[in-house]
């Protein structure tokens, strides 16, 4: 955008209870939602700085930081019960009784990790671990784009669009004394398998994801990895509740300084119950 120009933007929250599909009752159990949008205003403009300065479109000349967001509502659909359905609603409230809402919801951690093998441990209590997904940030090149940010550059060391057997990733997750999966991802395309199959799509034709392989190879590096007993059933994910270590361990085929990630970003997916009752709200997580 030009100088003195806005835009409106829409997006829909990330939240576990918003993806699911019964009805929120708000009388009996309000929603509060607080957003952070960025830590610094820098995070939110497009520019090289010093390793692309010689970019003109993203030059630090042609990008503001100052900018401000007003006028943030928020959009949703509110159905209106007719009094006799709203009756007996409370009455099953006033037994005692509650009203359950299954949902699935995401837990995000970052780790610093440093030098071509790192091990990773995250403690984290949940009844269902349904998966885990991981994406890497490393040393960002100089022909990197200048909006290509830690949230949107999912990093590889192959990055560039060229296939290089050396800069192979290899990565291995143990949970307790359980290892997902057993044999460590010493490439690409099985790491992309293992992404498709977490997502459930891996035995369709006419479902995939918006990700070709130059692009998993460059920027959109996703490690994904399913822990529950049956894939995409409900509440067979793994119980970690008895104090087991996630353990993520990576290792960078290549020895070249710079080429492996620095930071590590962790998202544990989980099924979640929640329980409305009239004297409160309960989640079991």
């Amino acid at each position: 955008m030009g100088a003195n120009e806005s835009k409106v933007v829409s997006f829909r929250p990330l939240s576990g209870v918003l993806h699911q599909g019964k009805l929120i009752p708000l009388k009996v159990a309000p929603l509060t939602f607080e957003f952070e949008i960025v830590g610094t205003p820098e995070e939110a403009v497009a520019y090289g700085g010093s390793a692309l300065g010689t970019n003109e479109v993203f030059s630090e000349g042609k990008a503001s930081k100052d900018w401000s967001l007003s006028d943030v509502q928020m959009k949703c659909d509110v159905l209106t019960l007719d009094n006799g359905l709203d009756n007996e609603y409370t009455q099953h409230l006033l037994q005692g009784k509650a009203l359950s809402i299954n949902y699935s919801t995401f837990i995000s951690s970052m780790q610093v990790i440093a030098g071509s093998v790192s091990s990773v441990n995250i403690s984290r209590s949940v009844s269902r671990l349904k998966s885990i997904f991981l994406t890497y940030d490393g040393q960002h090149t100089a022909d990197s784009l200048g909006y290509m940010k830690e949230v949107n550059d999912m990093y590889h060391p192959m990055k560039g669009y060229r296939y290089d057997a050396k800069k192979e990733l290899e990565y291995q997750i143990q949970i307790g004394s359980k290892l997902f999966p057993v044999y460590p991802v010493r490439s690409l395309a099985e790491a992309f398998s293992q992404l498709k199959k977490t997502l459930g799509i891996h035995q369709t034709n006419f479902h995939s994801i918006d990700i070709n392989m130059k692009q998993y190879m460059h920027n959109r590096f996703i490690v994904a990895c399913d822990t529950e007993k049956q894939l995409s059933a409900g509440f067979t994910g793994l119980n970690t509740k008895n104090g087991d270590l996630i353990t993520i361990r990576t290792k960078s085929m290549s020895s070249e300084r710079g080429d492996h990630p620095t930071r590590l970003y962790i998202t544990l997916h989980s099924d979640n119950v929640l329980n409305i009752r009239d004297a409160g709200v309960d989640v079991l997580d």
